[in-house]
């Protein structure tokens, strides 16, 4: 093991922060909390000061009027999510403010992970028209699909893609994209997840409405995905989690209660909010991240997302609860089968010098569940500290999730073999 240390924090940054030890200092440094600003926000999150206003996003304002619109006339409107968790918080935090502002002609569309893989695609483009769909809100993936918006504008249908993901030198042709990540962006905060940039869509139009006070019961979703699809926990982000923690607590989500109860964990509010501060509950990113997220993940991995969204918009507790235990029980699946991959995984690597030696892991096999392969490369990364990808054999394709290390940008390894038509599609983000 090779230890790389950080370096020192500057004396002039010491001096600035008298009140804290400097080994918290340096912690703070190592952060890149450098300014007063971060390091209050790090530790004192509030709402009222830290959240953006979302009109500062590129689109915004054209997505909220086409939207506006559409509720209006009545149109068909569906909302198109990825199947992982962000994906389907994102999913939900939209449709569920759409049905607050009266939709009455909306529905969901989530690809099935095995069969469709991320993104928009054309055959779902054409069901959906079929189903009268004259508008497209996109969750957490759109960013690269160009010949699908291209497929939907010819079909009749607008789209308004809002996605976290990397993008590429051009947009796609939609109605309007909203990403902090696209050239001339001037949203000060980049490091929103999927679900983060629907509520921020989810905000401007409550707001438009005069809806204000349903945003905050959607910050439950907003931190379970932030936590879960490995964004950091800084800036925005911090607020959102920490806020966030206090709604679950108290959550109106039937599904999110059950779910907690059959993970074991009761969730309390220790001291209510008396000045706007966030209540200091039993909770934290551990009930996000290792509670509720996979077995919210696991619907997508072991059969469909489906089960997931419904379980969030679920209004039954009887529904509820047979939702939540048949995701527990597949959690439990899923736990047995990633282990045996990566079981096999380490004895190809041990069992070959050239490959234990290599600088990046890539293992692939027919018989590993594409939803798990994500899961076996977090492990190996964990295990080996190189980036890897593991992969799904598929006809004649090789359907493979790629992990990394800090030290290597895999994204943008990723983006020049895309460039040569090395790849059939691709996505993702930094960190995912």
């Amino acid at each position: 093991m090779k230890w790389k240390i950080k370096e020192k924090a500057p004396d002039d940054f010491l001096k600035r922060f008298p009140e804290f030890t400097p080994l918290v200092a340096q912690l703070l440094y190592n952060r890149g909390l450098i300014s007063q600003k971060q390091i209050d926000e790090f530790f004192n999150p509030d709402y009222s000061q830290d959240f953006h206003d979302p009109y500062l996003l590129k689109g915004m304002k054209k997505a909220v009027n086409r939207i506006r619109q559409a509720l209006k006339k009545g149109e068909k409107i569906t909302i198109y999510g990825d199947f992982d968790a962000d994906g389907v918080c994102a999913t939900t935090i939209l449709f569920s403010t759409l049905k607050e502002l009266g939709a009455k002609n909306l529905d969901a569309y989530i690809p099935d992970r095995e069969k469709e893989s991320h993104g928009l695609n054309e055959k779902a483009i054409r069901e959906l028209r079929a189903r009268g769909t004259k508008l497209i809100i996109v969750v957490d993936c759109g960013s690269t699909d160009f010949n699908e918006v291209d497929l939907a504008k010819s079909l009749g249908i607008d789209m308004v893609i809002t996605d976290h993901h990397t993008l590429a030198e051009k947009l796609p042709r939609a109605l309007a994209v909203i990403n902090p990540l696209q050239k001339g962006d001037k949203y000060p905060f980049k490091d929103l997840s999927g679900a983060g940039v629907a509520f921020k869509l989810a905000s401007a139009l409550l707001s438009a409405h005069g809806e204000e006070f349903f945003q905050k019961w959607l910050l439950d979703l907003v931190a379970l995905a932030t936590v879960v699809d490995v964004m950091p926990i800084v800036g925005e982000n911090r607020t959102l989690v920490k806020y966030g923690l206090g709604v679950l607590a108290q959550t109106r989500r039937v599904g999110l209660r059950e779910l907690m109860r059959i993970g074991g964990v009761e969730p309390k509010v220790i001291q209510a909010s008396f000045n706007g501060e966030p209540p200091a509950t039993n909770l934290n990113v551990t009930t996000l991240g290792f509670v509720l997220g996979p077995r919210l993940n696991v619907a997508s991995r072991m059969d469909h997302a489906n089960t997931a969204f419904h379980l969030l918009i679920a209004r039954d507790r009887k529904e509820a609860e047979s939702l939540a235990k048949l995701l527990n029980e597949k959690n439990t699946e899923r736990q047995n089968l990633t282990a045996a991959i990566m079981k096999e995984v380490e004895r190809r690597i041990e069992g070959n010098p050239e490959k234990k030696n290599s600088k990046l892991i890539f293992e692939s096999s027919p018989d590993w569940p594409v939803g798990l392969v994500g899961l076996a490369a977090s492990k190996a990364v964990d295990k080996y500290c190189r980036p890897t990808m593991i992969g799904c054999e598929m006809d004649d394709l090789i359907h493979v999730s790629c992990r990394s290390i800090p030290e290597f940008d895999l994204m943008e390894a990723i983006r020049i073999a895309a460039s040569e038509n090395l790849l059939d599609d691709y996505g993702g983000h930094k960190g995912g």
